[in-house]
């Protein structure tokens, strides 16, 4: 398993078991390590975890999690520091996107529906649709990598229910500023 393949583990494992929150606004978060805004039906919890990454770096979680009844959502904002000067280029970031895909997949309780390629605001990302077959969930996934950091959103909701549109109102609304 790679450096990245482990990183998505753990960001799944911590964004489940986060969360509580009330109200419906849309929310900025802005501060040195990258900013994005969202509309989420209540305020997010937030989490901050810093960890060791390979070559000395440090690799910085910024999660931000909305439960309510029937559904989740949650923000996970990822940032390695860089001590490389090498160029981070589309195809770079492509293969960044590629790597996180596959950690996502190797996990053994979702089973892929279906996913699509797309691009946030000329940004390489993908749209993941999962059932997560242990606790009849399904997943939606949203990666997006700009250069060194990955946002990642992540909707879930009972398998026997159509995609609350909270959720979908989370995945139209998220903007890198």
């Amino acid at each position: 398993m790679n450096y990245y393949q482990k990183q998505r583990i753990i960001i799944l494992g911590i964004s489940m078991v986060m969360g509580f929150c009330t109200n419906v606004f849309a929310y900025e978060f802005n501060d040195d390590d990258g900013a994005f805004s969202v509309s989420l039906p209540s305020v997010p919890d937030k989490r901050s975890v810093t960890q060791p990454a390979p070559g000395g770096q440090k690799t910085y979680y910024r999660m931000f999690v909305v439960v309510q009844a029937g559904f989740r959502i949650g923000i996970t904002h990822i940032r390695t520091t860089n001590n490389s000067t090498q160029l981070v280029t589309q195809d770079l970031m492509k293969s960044r996107l590629k790597l996180l895909r596959d950690g996502v997949l190797s996990e053994a309780n979702y089973t892929l529906l279906s996913e699509r390629s797309l691009s946030i605001q000329s940004f390489p990302a993908l749209d993941l649709w999962l059932d997560m077959d242990s606790e009849e969930r399904s997943v939606r996934q949203r990666i997006v990598v700009v250069n060194n950091q990955v946002y990642i959103i992540v909707g879930m909701y009972p398998k026997s229910k159509t995609t609350p549109p909270e959720i979908q109102t989370a995945f139209n609304t998220f903007r890198l500023f």
